[in-house]
């Protein structure tokens, strides 16, 4: 907007010096922020790890998961601390997420997983669920998924699973 155009539409100059310190203000922040990116999980040559990768120092690792593999499935554990909180992660079609009731972010539960579908049946123990979200990399299908924390079980039955979709499942203790 030129000088003249403002003053037409009735803006007096300190009003117009505010305005055009807000848009200053706007194009340095959106200029600030071009760089700054989520943090990025990218899977290791041999498939065994996620590295997760810092989008603003020049993609410096931030940390390291290992990625467990039984039989046919593959799993990982995140979601501990802002960087994990905030990544971005490969295309898993299955997510699960541990809360309690208040929304505190729990680990450690154990996970027994059952195809409906077909063969297939794994347990993945409670030392290997690190964090919060469980990522499990499932054919397409319908499963039944139980959680167990001490006593207390959780289930989910006919949990669909879809190519190229991710599901999100949450579990929730008192």
């Amino acid at each position: 907007m030129t000088n003249d155009s403002m003053a037409s539409i009735g803006v007096d100059t300190p009003s117009k010096h505010l305005f055009l310190l807000g848009v200053v203000l706007l194009v340095l922040l959106g200029n600030a922020t071009v760089g700054l990116g989520k943090p990025i999980a990218r899977e290791s040559e041999l498939g065994d790890a996620l590295e997760l990768l810092d989008n603003e120092k020049g993609g410096s690792v931030l940390s390291v998961f290992r990625v467990h593999q039984f039989v046919d499935l593959r799993y990982f554990a995140a979601g501990v601390g802002k960087a994990e909180i905030q990544a971005t992660y490969p295309p898993f079609p299955l997510k699960l997420v541990f809360t309690e009731s208040g929304g505190a972010y729990l680990a450690l539960v154990s996970v027994s997983i059952h195809n409906v579908d077909g063969d297939g049946e794994w347990r993945i123990p409670a030392s290997h669920v690190t964090g919060p979200w469980l990522f499990l990399d499932l054919k397409p299908g319908r499963y039944d998924v139980e959680v167990r924390r001490g006593a207390n079980v959780k289930t989910r039955d006919k949990v669909l699973v879809t190519a190229n979709r991710q599901n999100t499942v949450h579990f929730m203790w008192p």
